[in-house]
């Protein structure tokens, strides 16, 4: 239930989906979300992209195909059978694009997501920017700017009620050792957003008002 709502939460926060996205970039962040949880196929990829991101409303398909994928050719398999060609995201797909969010949204089961956490980790390991072995926290990504004419949805991290949940994770995840490694990169990623959006000129507001009281001495046998 904690891990739901804190996804929820950085779902609300990154997505930008209708506050003023840029088509292009929400075709190409699209088709790698579909890539980072499998290979595919021309077809597949046409048929599996959002209706409002499909062929038929962006016009730059091929040019955003070309940008994150690469084509394997087809493979003569040992059973005999041809193997269709397939394609797969470029280094720089996981290292830039690729978002565990949209992923979450966008997958059906939870196995298409633990599959592009696997994938990212081979490419990690691959690359030798991790030890053998160990597992890399999901790379989350800072959100696209909202459009003028929205206010940055951020801004709910700055309340004192998400502070208070936040303390008690990390309390629990330190003291007791209760909390998931996947909850307490997201409690991580919540607060570097919240950092991100805070002014430090802001000056705190008090929850209770000072009210100026005449002092009165009282002596004994008053």
């Amino acid at each position: 239930m904690l891990e739901s709502c804190l996804t929820f939460l950085a779902s609300i926060i990154s997505l930008r989906t209708n506050l003023g996205a840029n088509q292009t970039r929400l075709s190409q962040l699209e088709m790698v979300t579909l890539l980072c949880m499998g290979d595919k196929t021309h077809s597949q990829l046409m048929e599996l992209m959002p209706e409002r991101c499909g062929t038929v409303q962006s016009k730059d398909f091929e040019a955003a195909l070309a940008e994150v994928a690469e084509y394997r050719a087809p493979n003569l398999e040992a059973s005999g059978n041809m193997q269709q060609g397939m394609y797969v995201p470029k280094g720089h797909v996981w290292e830039e694009l690729y978002d565990p969010i949209h992923v979450l949204l966008r997958a059906v089961h939870r196995r298409e997501f633990q599959n592009s956490m696997d994938r990212f980790n081979e490419y990690v390991n691959q690359t030798g920017r991790m030890r053998s072995g160990s597992s890399a926290w999901p790379p989350y990504r800072e959100p696209a700017k909202c459009h003028e004419a929205y206010s940055d949805p951020r801004k709910i991290l700055k309340s004192r009620v998400f502070h208070a949940l936040v303390w008690l994770v990390l309390y629990k995840a330190v003291t007791q050792h209760t909390v998931s490694e996947h909850v307490v990169s997201l409690v991580i990623y919540l607060l570097e957003m919240a950092v991100a959006v805070t002014d430090p000129t802001d000056q705190p507001t008090q929850v209770c008002t000072v009210k100026q009281t005449t002092e009165r001495n009282v002596n004994d046998g008053d």
